[in-house]
Formats: structure tokens, C-alpha cells, sequence
């Protein structure tokens, strides 16, 4: 199991991408870029790898799916709580648990009860 984000080297200036074994809790690589080609070759020299942690931004998830298609891809743990944190802020902000589309955010609150998805 590995976890892959990414770190700054000079934050708002140059970003790389630190790929970490989870259950070992070591950082195995440190890649000069967050480029999709840059973390599929690397992905690509591992083929054993079979869960990859991630945030949920596209560049990483298209990565893993070229380089480990059978890999289960999850979110990671710190970015499951960013986005809890955003959601309940949200929720916070309007006590009546309505998004700023009443109808649409209905129905997605009813499809989540259920166990479904909602239509977009």
C-alpha cells in the first residue's frame, strides 16, 4: 500500500510528488515534478502494488490507472477530513441543509440516504 501527494520544494513555485509505503511509514521516492508521465513511469517500475492512496485530484488517478490498472485506488485519510471539514463548514453556513439549489441538492440528500447516486 503506498500513498502519493504532492510537496512543494518552493511553495508557489515548484511542486513534486512524494510516493510514501504506508505500512512501513517511509517516504520510498521523492519525484522532481507532479507531471501524470513523470508518476505513471514510476508507478509503472512497481507492479505489485495493489492499493494507492491518494488526494482526489485527476493527474495521480489517471497515473495509477495506466501504470497499475488492477491497483484499488482510496482517498486518502488527510484529504477524507479537508473535505468532511468543507462539507460540514458548509452545512454550518446553511442550518437548513439545502445547497444554494434547493431541488438539486434535495435530490442528491434523498439518492445518499438510499444508498444511490443522484443524477447531475
Amino acid at each position: 500500500m503506498i500513498g502519493i501527494d504532492d510537496w512543494a520544494f518552493q511553495r508557489n513555485h515548484r511542486y513534486g510528488t512524494l510516493v510514501c509505503d504506508l505500512k512501513r511509514r517511509r517516504v520510498v521516492s521523492l519525484l522532481p515534478d507532479r507531471e501524470t508521465a513523470t508518476v505513471q513511469a514510476r508507478l509503472a517500475e512497481h507492479p505489485g502494488i495493489s492499493i494507492l492512496a491518494r488526494d482526489r485530484g485527476g493527474g495521480y488517478g489517471e497515473a495509477a490507472a495506466q501504470a497499475l490498472p488492477d491497483a484499488e485506488q482510496v482517498a486518502d485519510r488527510w484529504h477524507l477530513m479537508e473535505n468532511a471539514t468543507s462539507v460540514s463548514a458548509t452545512q454550518s453556513a446553511n442550518p437548513y441543509g439545502r445547497s444554494q439549489h434547493p431541488r438539486r441538492g434535495h435530490d442528491r440528500s434523498e439518492a445518499a440516504l438510499r444508498g444511490g447516486t443522484a443524477a447531475m
